[in-house]
C-alpha cells in the first residue's frame, strides 16, 4: 500500500486554448475539473496503474466536497480531514506551445486540524510500504511537521518520498527522507547553490538517502551517496501539458519502493522519465499516456564522479 499525503489540495481547472493573448478575451470549452494538488495527482496515477493507494488530504467547503466526490468516483480510497476553510483552486491554461498555471494559496489550518491530520496519517501507516508527501504546504504549517512525519514512518518501517520546496525540502533531508524530488528551481532556491549537482550533493549531506532532481527538458538525475549520479532523458523535449510531469515521476519512484526494499536505480529512473513524459502527453494532470516507442528512446548514462 502506498499512502499519498496532499497537505495543500486544490480543485484543479484546466482550460485549453489555441493561444493565450494577454489583455484579450477568450472563449473556450468548459474547464476540465479534477481533484488536484501534487499528492492527489500521484494517487490518481498510481491507482490508474493498478497500485494499491490511499490518499489523505485536508478538505473544506464546497470545493472540498467536490474533490472528495471526484476521488470517490475515480475509485480512490481517501481519508478526509475536515477543515473549516474553503479548499483552494488551481488553474492551468494549456496552449499548443506552453502551459500557464495560476495557483491560489491554500488556507491555514487550525492547531486542532493539524492534530487531526497527524492522527489520520499515523493511523494509516500500519501495513503501508511507502508514504508520499507531495506539494506545497498550507500557510502556517508547523516547522516540525515534516520531520515528525518522517520519524513516524521510520518507527514502523515505512519509506518516505517528499516532493517539497524551500525549508520543507531542507527539513525532509535533515530528517532522513528516503527520497526527495525537487525540480531544478526548487533545488537551487532551497540550497542557494548555483550548480545543480553541488546542490543535490548538499541535500545528501544533510541526510537525504536519495535525490531525484527534475531538470525540465534536460530530464532527471538520480543522486545517492557514494555512487556516481545517474542521468535520464529523452533525445528531444516533448510539447504538451507539463503540469503533472513531476507528479508522475514521484508515482513511478513510489511504485518501485513499494515493490522492493532496494529498488534498482536504473529501472526506477527509466520509469520516472517515461511516466513523466507520459504525463506531458496526457490531457490533464494525474494521468499518463504510455508510449513504448518513446520509452525505448530514453537515454540513461552514469555521470562522472567529482
Amino acid at each position: 500500500m502506498i499512502i499519498t499525503l496532499t497537505p495543500n489540495p486544490a480543485l484543479d481547472l484546466t482550460y485549453r486554448l489555441d493561444a493565450l493573448q494577454f489583455g484579450e478575451s477568450h472563449r473556450t470549452a468548459p474547464a476540465l475539473e479534477r481533484a488536484g494538488g501534487k499528492g492527489l495527482n500521484v494517487a490518481r496515477i498510481l491507482h490508474g496503474e493498478g497500485q494499491p493507494v490511499r490518499a489523505i488530504a485536508p478538505l473544506g467547503g464546497r470545493r472540498g466536497l467536490a474533490i472528495y466526490d471526484l476521488l470517490s468516483a475515480a475509485g480512490i480510497d481517501t481519508d478526509v480531514v475536515p477543515i473549516a476553510a474553503e479548499t483552494r483552486r488551481t488553474i492551468a491554461i494549456v496552449t499548443d506551445d506552453d502551459t500557464t498555471n495560476i495557483n491560489e494559496e491554500g488556507p491555514a489550518l487550525s492547531s486542532s486540524e493539524w492534530g487531526a491530520l497527524e492522527s489520520v496519517i499515523t493511523g494509516a501507516l500500519p501495513g503501508a510500504r511507502v508514504l508520499v508527501c507531495s506539494g506545497s504546504l498550507p500557510q502556517g504549517t508547523p516547522g516540525d511537521f515534516i520531520p515528525k512525519l518522517i520519524s513516524a514512518c521510520k518507527a514502523v518501517g515505512v519509506r518516505t518520498i517528499v516532493d517539497a520546496a524551500g525549508e520543507a525540502l531542507l527539513a525532509a533531508c535533515a530528517a532522513g527522507a528516503d527520497v526527495v524530488k525537487p525540480n531544478v528551481s526548487e533545488l537551487l532556491n532551497a540550497t542557494n547553490i548555483a550548480d545543480p549537482r553541488e546542490a543535490a550533493e548538499h541535500l545528501l549531506n544533510l541526510g537525504a538517502k536519495c535525490v531525484v532532481a527534475s531538470l525540465g527538458e534536460k530530464g532527471m538525475v538520480l543522486f545517492t551517496a557514494g555512487h556516481s549520479p545517474l542521468a535520464g532523458r529523452l533525445p528531444e523535449p516533448l510539447v504538451g501539458n507539463t503540469t503533472g510531469a513531476g507528479d508522475a515521476a514521484v508515482a513511478a519512484i513510489a511504485k518501485h519502493f513499494a515493490e522492493s526494499d532496494s529498488p534498482d536505480a536504473v529501472a526506477m529512473l527509466k520509469d520516472a522519465v517515461a511516466w513523466s513524459a507520459g504525463a506531458v502527453l496526457a490531457e490533464v494532470a494525474g494521468e499518463i499516456v504510455h508510449d513504448a516507442q518513446l520509452t525505448e528512446k530514453i537515454i540513461l548514462n552514469q555521470l562522472e564522479s567529482h
